[in-house]
C-alpha cells in the first residue's frame, strides 16, 4: 500500500509527520490533556518534547515499514492541531482510522473532514475492503464524528481488560452486487438510482458464462444461478 504523503481537504491538510513538528505536537497534547487523558493512555501530565519526538520517529519508521501511516493535521496557516492515521492492526483487508484534535480547534468540523478523507484514502488502497473507527462508548463526540463521516455503527463490545465498552463503526468500499434476470431486453442505457447505488456495468451472458463470471467473487449468486439453470428456470 502506498497512501499519499499529503492529503489535502477543504479546511486542513493531512501531512506525513516531520521531525521538526515535535514541539508543536507536545504543545497540542499539553493543551488538550483534559480531553485526551480519559481515552488516550499515552496522554499524561508528563507528556513532553521527548515523547513527541519518540512518537514522530515511530511514525516515520512505521510508514517506511508499511505498517501504519500517521499524519499531522495541519491548518491552512501551517499550525499542527492534531494527529490521525491509518492502522493495520485489525488484520488483512481492514484499516483502522484514529484521530485526535487540539482542544482549541474542536467544534470546527476538522475531525469529520479528516475521517472522511482518510476513509477515502484507505478504501482506495489495494486489498482494503473496510475502514473502521473504534472508540470508548463514553466518548460520544468521537461517535458523532464517525456518524457524520458516513460510517455505520456495527455494535459495541466490552473491552477485554474490563476498562469499558468499545463502539465499532465501519465504512466499506464499493461492492459488485449482481442483479440476475432472464429474458431481459435492454432498451435504454443504465441509470444510477437515487439511493446511492451505482450501476457501472450491464452484462448479458449465457448462463454458463454468467456462472463463470460470478464464481470468483460471488459464490452465492453463482450457485443460485447454477441451481436455477438445473431446474429449467434460467
Amino acid at each position: 500500500m502506498t497512501p499519499p504523503e499529503t492529503v489535502p481537504t477543504a479546511v486542513v491538510d493531512l501531512v506525513r509527520w516531520r521531525p521538526e513538528w515535535a514541539p508543536s505536537l507536545a504543545s497540542a497534547v499539553e493543551a488538550s490533556l483534559a480531553e485526551l487523558a480519559p481515552y488516550m493512555p499515552w496522554a499524561t501530565p508528563t507528556y513532553g518534547l521527548a515523547d513527541a519526538r519518540t512518537y514522530i520517529d515511530g511514525s516515520i519508521a512505521d510508514w517506511d515499514a508499511g505498517t501504519n501511516w500517521n499524519y499531522a493535521i495541519v491548518t491552512r496557516a501551517g499550525e499542527v492541531v492534531g494527529s490521525t492515521g491509518l492502522m493495520t492492526r485489525l488484520g488483512p483487508g481492514v484499516l483502522e482510522i484514529g484521530y485526535w484534535l487540539h482542544t482549541g480547534h474542536a467544534g470546527r468540523g476538522y475531525a469529520t473532514t479528516v475521517a472522511q478523507a482518510l476513509a477515502t484514502v484507505g478504501l482506495a488502497q489495494p486489498g482494503i475492503e473496510t475502514v473502521v473507527i473504534r472508540h470508548d462508548a463514553a466518548n460520544v463526540a468521537s461517535g458523532r464524528v464517525a456518524e457524520k463521516a458516513g460510517f455505520i455503527r456495527i455494535g459495541s463490545v466490552d473491552v477485554a481488560d474490563g476498562s469499558g465498552v468499545e463502539v465499532r463503526w465501519e465504512r466499506r468500499g464499493a461492492a459488485r452486487v449482481p442483479m440476475i434476470a432472464t429474458d431481459v431486453v435492454i432498451e435504454h442505457p443504465p441509470t444510477n438510482p437515487a439511493d446511492g447505488e451505482e450501476v457501472v456495468e450491464v452484462a448479458v451472458l449465457p448462463v454458463a458464462e454468467a456462472v463463470a463470471f460470478l464464481a470468483p467473487e460471488d459464490l452465492i449468486h453463482a450457485d443460485v444461478l447454477r441451481l436455477a439453470a438445473e431446474m429449467g428456470l434460467a
